[in-house]
């Protein structure tokens, strides 16, 4: 079998289908399953701003556990693809540069499965179980509702009357502000619904929600550099949810 070596984070965020295409050089062998191996994560004493804001936020929701628990060395799922470009640019495929091919089916296996010496002939297949990925739940604002899902330990924190904080990225900038370049203009936001797989609660917003710069100890702006604008360093800015306590 075809076999992709990638390091991680992104070996487990192409397995949890947060990337909606990745790049080949060349066009991919069409719906033939590929073997992901993650390897140790690249060493960047900067990471680019926007990196670690999608990075932090997917943490956050839960779709991404913190980097020291990934495993490394291993095979940790198969992802196939098409031949067609991706239907939208999801957080992390924005960052890909092209060509881009669009991830068609994303599978975990149930165990990562560690193998020193990598053949084209193993059939991880057939003897090794393995559980499909087929929806990644975003956050979304409806009628004064702020949704979005959460890791386990956010969700306690926030049932117990704690705050969220979550980085300004595009994603979230389209969701609660009215206009997506003016942190001024936050949309009404009465409510905020936490998912955490099976489980929801509801928290009145009546703390509010408050914009945060990132500053360092003498009270100066802490600045990244950015991939999208490579000649420019961006600020970390991020959004302060205080949960009440929950209603329901």
């Amino acid at each position: 079998m075809e076999h992709l070596m990638i390091p991680q984070p992104d070996a487990h965020a192409l397995c949890s289908r947060l990337y909606t295409g990745w790049h080949f050089d060349a066009p991919p062998k069409e719906f033939c399953p590929y073997l992901v191996y993650a390897t140790k994560p690249v060493i960047n004493l900067q990471p680019s701003l926007e990196r670690l804001m999608e990075i932090h936020n997917e943490q956050v929701f839960g779709t991404l556990p913190p980097i020291e628990s990934l495993p490394v060395n291993a095979f940790i799922g198969m992802v196939s693809f098409s031949l067609d470009p991706p239907m939208d640019k999801s957080v992390l495929t924005q960052y890909c540069q092209e060509p881009l091919y669009r991830v068609s089916r994303c599978n975990f296996f149930d165990r990562p499965f560690h193998y020193d010496h990598m053949r084209q002939d193993i059939d991880l297949k057939a003897i090794w179980p393995y559980h499909s990925v087929s929806i990644v739940i975003r956050p979304h604002y409806s009628l004064g509702t702020l949704s979005f899902p959460v890791s386990g330990q956010t969700f306690m924190l926030a049932a117990s009357g704690g705050s969220i904080i979550l980085d300004l990225t595009q994603e979230i900038r389209n969701l609660i502000l009215n206009d997506p370049e003016d942190e001024e203009t936050l949309k009404e936001i009465r409510q905020v619904c936490l998912i955490c797989g099976r489980r929801m609660k509801f928290f009145d917003s009546t703390e509010g929600i408050e914009i945060i710069y990132e500053q360092d100890a003498n009270g100066d702006p802490v600045t990244y550099p950015s991939d999208l604008s490579p000649d420019k360093r961006l600020m970390r800015v991020s959004v302060l949810i205080s949960c009440a306590k929950p209603w329901r």
